[in-house]
């Protein structure tokens, strides 16, 4: 009993000295008395210096049971009310027995009781009971201390089937739930703790203003998902926060996910308090629209508002508005409010539309033909994706148009067309009006029927009024062409026809002449040359300009002669080598009757055609063309590349004309052309 004696006399050294060999002796011994007795006795002493060695060397594992009439170590101490031992047994959990299970929470409030917050956070902690009774929860939550809720939070402590958020909010324990708000590392802890609030919950109105006030968002976001109202006013998180809500609030708001919540009246309130910008957010957010918003904005043209609710509104939500937005399109087009047609017409689909639909009065591309809209019908056409759908708004747009004799119209939706083949309705409403700026659209754009254009459609149909008013009217087809009307006219040998063409000032139908003319077939192609306006002269001498070789081939100096006349600039014959210019090529037949008509006929200066001409001439002889080529400016300075020279010619028939070497001799030439001559 020495041991004992020593515990009794609050020896601390002795026992410090001699405790593991009586740990070992009690614990083979199984002396439950002396275990018991040495435990109560450093309790009554009040010393928890050796009350820790006995708990540290197990002197209360061999307990097994409440069952005797030595009170448990842990009561005793609760009972005598010896703060200095109790906060030993937080310190050694592993000497707990189930006896005491009880009694760590009644530990717990005696900590807090004397202050020692940290001390009941571990009393909480290590014990193995997680469901308490209301008193013993709400003396806890009493506390309001941080440590005790958090190792509330750590444990689950539960009441009723309820963890310590949702009882807190459900008693309207303000101050505890406010600790919690305000301290980020316990809120985030217990954050998890409101996914277990009752979805559709009521809370009450004080309790919900202190969850938005301190605006968390992932304490919104448990709000939202179970959407939980005001008890007093039966509004949601999202309502509350619109009504009431400051800056901060409403930016939490927010940052949470509400792809799935529906807040027409959210959309409401925000609208009642003019917070335009905060519906913006919302919808864009995901908050589905609230239709009648958008139709007051749309019927009363309040722009600001309906475009930017159109724009907030996300894509996936506006696959459902389809049928809504093309009801709200025929209230934008009926009061012609451009901005808001473009916009709404672009959230639908051009193909829920229906071509087959434009003619009938609930569309609301008929309603702007109807009502003659024609900026609003612009607009369809230049929003519109799908090409056939485009070209079908155009075309009975400009029906609408020639009908009613909107000539600029016409014309600015002729210029539209994608899609040149029109039916006969079309073609014969151009014809009938005949407008000269529509005519001439429509042949700009090719509009043809069954692969012929207007004018061939007038030429191959005999519609003589038409064709008549058609080629009277000045520079209407200027640089246009109309190969199958040539064609018609050349194959039926209407040569009146063929000349009114020409004069209406279509570009000629150079295939049909090139044919004509390699075939020595001229006096078609010389009648159309001769009608055609002179306002025109020059537009196709390059092109005269291979008929004319053609011409030389042949020896034709009629056609020759003719084709000399329309040719007006003949420059770019300096540039023309070989066979491709008309005076060398003379020159290379030795045509020299063809060239002297050239020499007599152009009188344009083109030096280097008549250098390369007069070599040609004086070396085969024709000294008396070479003088005139001369004479006409004849540059030989570069003769050199074709191996030709006018001063060996005029050496080897200097016998004919010495006037002509000496005018060579007296010409200023370059000097490394003189030592080639030499």
């Amino acid at each position: 009993m020495s041991f004992l004696n020593k515990v009794s006399e609050n020896n601390l050294e002795w026992v410090q000295n001699n405790i593991q060999h009586a740990a070992d002796f009690d614990k083979n011994d199984c002396s439950f008395i002396n275990v018991y007795t040495a435990v109560h006795y450093a309790i009554y002493n009040r010393n928890p210096q050796i009350l820790r060695l006995l708990l540290a060397h197990g002197f209360t594992k061999t307990i097994k049971s409440k069952d005797s009439d030595y009170p448990l170590p842990l009561a005793l101490a609760l009972h005598k009310n010896h703060w200095q031992t109790i906060p030993v047994f937080a310190d050694f959990p592993e000497s707990q027995t189930e006896a005491e299970q009880h009694l760590y929470f009644k530990a717990a409030l005696k900590a807090i009781a004397e202050g020692a917050f940290e001390t009941a956070g571990k009393f909480i902690r290590q014990a193995h009971r997680t469901t308490i009774d209301s008193a013993t929860m709400n003396a806890l939550i009493a506390s309001n201390n941080i440590a005790v809720l958090r190792a509330m939070v750590e444990k689950n402590i539960r009441c009723n089937n309820k963890n310590l958020i949702v009882y807190i909010i459900s008693q309207n324990k303000h101050q505890a739930l406010e600790t919690i708000l305000q301290n980020q590392p316990l809120l985030t802890a217990c954050v998890n703790q409101f996914a277990e609030i009752e979805a559709n919950s009521a809370i009450a109105t004080d309790t919900f203003a202190l969850l938005s006030q301190y605006n968390k968002q992932n304490v919104y976001q448990h709000l939202i998902n179970k959407k939980v109202k005001n008890q007093e006013t039966n509004h949601n998180l999202i309502e509350q926060v619109v009504l009431n809500g400051s800056e901060q609030q409403i930016a939490t708001l927010l940052e949470c996910e509400l792809n799935n919540h529906s807040a027409d009246r959210a959309l409401l309130f925000a609208k009642e308090q003019n917070k335009l910008n905060l519906i913006e957010q919302l919808l864009e957010l995901g908050i589905k629209l609230h239709k009648p918003l958008l139709t007051t904005a749309i019927e009363t043209n309040n722009d600001e508002w309906a475009i930017t609710i159109i724009k907030a509104i996300r894509s996936t939500h506006k696959e459902e508005l389809r049928d809504y937005f093309i009801a709200q399109l025929k209230v934008a087009v009926g009061n012609q409010n451009l901005a808001l047609t473009q916009l709404l017409y672009l959230q639908i689909s051009s193909s829920e539309l229906g071509i087959s639909d434009i003619k009938h009065a609930p569309n609301p591309i008929y309603l702007a033909l109807l009502n003659k809209s024609w900026v609003l019908i612009h607009c369809f056409i230049d929003h519109t994706i799908n090409d056939a759908f485009r070209n079908a708004i155009v075309l009975e747009a400009l029906t609408v148009a020639l009908e009613q004799r909107e000539y600029e119209q016409a014309i600015a939706l002729i210029e539209k067309i994608t899609i040149k083949k029109m039916d006969k309705k079309i073609i014969t409403l151009i014809i009938d009006h005949l407008h000269a700026g529509v005519f001439q659209a429509a042949m700009k754009q090719n509009l043809h029927y069954q692969n012929r254009n207007l004018l061939e459609y007038l030429v191959e149909e005999k519609h003589q009024k038409g064709l008549e008013t058609a080629l009277n009217e000045e520079n209407l087809f200027e640089n246009l062409t109309a190969d199958h009307a040539f064609s018609f006219a050349r194959t039926n040998s209407n040569k009146t026809l063929s000349c009114q063409l020409t004069r209406s000032g279509l570009r000629l139908p150079k295939q049909q002449f090139l044919e004509d003319a390699n075939n020595a077939r001229w006096d078609w192609i010389i009648d159309l040359l001769k009608n055609q306006p002179t306002s025109l002269a020059g537009r196709d001498d390059r092109f005269l300009t291979e008929l004319l070789l053609i011409a030389i081939d042949q020896t034709n100096e009629t056609v020759i002669s003719t084709l000399l006349e329309r040719i007006i600039n003949k420059s770019f014959w300096n540039k023309l080598v070989g066979d491709t210019n008309p005076f060398i090529k003379a020159a290379m037949k030795k045509d020299w009757q063809i060239l002297q008509l050239l020499i007599t006929q152009v009188s344009a200066e083109i030096p280097v055609s008549y250098g390369y001409a007069m070599s040609l001439a004086a070396n085969n002889g024709q000294i008396d063309l070479a003088k005139q080529l001369l004479k006409k400016g004849a540059c030989f300075t570069t003769i050199e590349k074709h191996k030709l020279s006018p001063m060996l010619g005029a050496i080897m028939h200097w016998k004919q004309d010495q006037q002509f070497l000496q005018q060579l001799l007296e010409k200023e030439i370059d000097s490394n052309q003189i030592a080639v001559e030499n």
